[in-house]
């Protein structure tokens, strides 16, 4: 794994070692030295329930523990050190990392969770609540499955209700669009159906809110505060139908600070991993 470089280049290799502020990581690689467990799976033959390390994702445990079945990811630990898991209670709304005992990997062979576009949602009020929409910086690496999307399908929400609205980002009738504040729709591009690394940034050290597919902007909005409320979460941007993730997600990095000083390094390490 890349080091960061510049004012991170004390890390020992993993993405948040030397990073502050960092609200909530959620991902299927280890981004912390001090993680462990990055999962946990549960399946739908028996719902048996295991928890998994980055390593095991890919080196045959998990597949044998869905061998024959879909194994679904039930819990996300958060590698933040706070604490702050993200948990799917209802089985067949949990996204699936294995369908049919074969694992759902990337063209590099890298684990991601297929997320249905019927139901398929975790949940994050309860583990980040109250992100205030002037101070927050997200990291999200996935795909949208298609580009033709007939509802707002989100890879990423970190607020469901108006003047609290992050959508970072979602997917709708043929564009990427960023959901911001008081605006649904702040910045949107044309949508495409490969792997992206979606950055969103609003601060007050940048003065904007900002948003960038790989490392290319995308547009800006005017700064707003508000509080971030409602239903929200990874795959969707609430727990509806009509607004669920047709795609992939591979890691969901939030902080509650303007990390722009940061931006490009963090932005390196995480396309440098996978292979973006």
């Amino acid at each position: 794994m890349a080091i960061l470089p510049g004012i991170l280049a004390a890390s020992p290799g993993y993405l948040l070692d030397g990073l502050s502020d960092c609200y909530g990581a959620y991902s299927l690689r280890q981004i912390s030295g001090a993680a462990t467990n990055v999962c946990q799976c549960i399946r739908d033959s028996d719902s048996a329930t295991q928890d998994f390390t980055a390593a095991e994702l890919t080196d045959g445990t998990l597949t044998t523990f869905g061998a024959g079945t879909h194994a679904r990811v039930k819990t996300l630990y958060d590698q933040s050190g706070n604490d702050n898991h993200a948990t799917q209670a209802t089985l067949l709304s949990c996204p699936t990392v294995v369908v049919s005992g074969t694992a759902q990997l990337d063209g590099n062979g890298l684990p991601w969770m297929n997320f249905d576009g019927t139901d398929a949602f975790i949940p994050l009020q309860t583990a980040l609540p109250d992100i205030a929409t002037d101070s927050v910086s997200s990291f999200v690496v996935g795909k949208f499955d298609a580009t033709a999307m007939s509802g707002l399908e989100s890879l990423l929400s970190l607020g469901r209700n108006h003047p609290g609205r992050l959508y970072v980002p979602y997917g709708y009738n043929g564009e990427v669009g960023w959901g911001y504040a008081s605006d649904w729709d702040a910045v949107t591009h044309t949508a495409d159906t490969d792997v992206h690394l979606f950055t969103a940034i609003a601060g007050s050290t940048q003065g904007d809110f900002e948003c960038w597919e790989d490392t290319t902007s995308k547009g800006t909005a005017s700064l707003e505060s508000a509080d971030t409320s409602g239903v929200y979460g990874i795959g969707g941007l609430a727990y509806a139908t009509s607004y669920a993730l047709d795609g992939k997600v591979q890691e969901v990095i939030v902080f509650d600070e303007d990390k722009s000083v940061e931006r490009a390094a963090i932005q390196s390490s995480i396309m440098s991993f996978y292979n973006l």
